[in-house]
């Protein structure tokens, strides 16, 4: 995985207020978050359009910030966000480890 992060900002997007609640917390945080109303992945591997990929990983922030130019040049009107990874959650049959990215690769929390 690399550090960074190209996305084709999906269309039609809805709101969901979701219910959360820390492991050390006695009350219930309501977070909104955004996302797609249906959500339809498609591997587009073989076609060479890249256009139609959503999600491409940079190894910096400057070659993120070219692609999502790029993208934006060929998708005009659409958002193409740059995201930089913080953090990785992977659950196992215990509790989510939490991990945070680094120079070296993930390192736990």
């Amino acid at each position: 995985m690399k550090p960074w992060l190209v996305h084709i900002e999906r269309l039609d997007i809805d709101e969901w207020t979701i219910n959360t609640t820390a492991p050390d917390a006695d009350r219930v945080t309501h977070a909104r978050y955004y996302n797609c109303h249906e959500v339809e992945i498609e591997a587009m591997l073989s076609n060479h359009q890249e256009e139609q990929m959503e999600t491409w990983y940079c190894a910096d922030e400057e070659s993120a910030q070219l692609l999502a130019k790029h993208f934006a040049r060929k998708l005009p009107g659409r958002n193409i966000n740059v995201y930089e990874i913080r953090s990785v959650v992977r659950s196992a049959p215990s509790e989510p480890a939490v991990a945070k990215y680094t120079a070296k690769g993930l390192v736990p929390v």
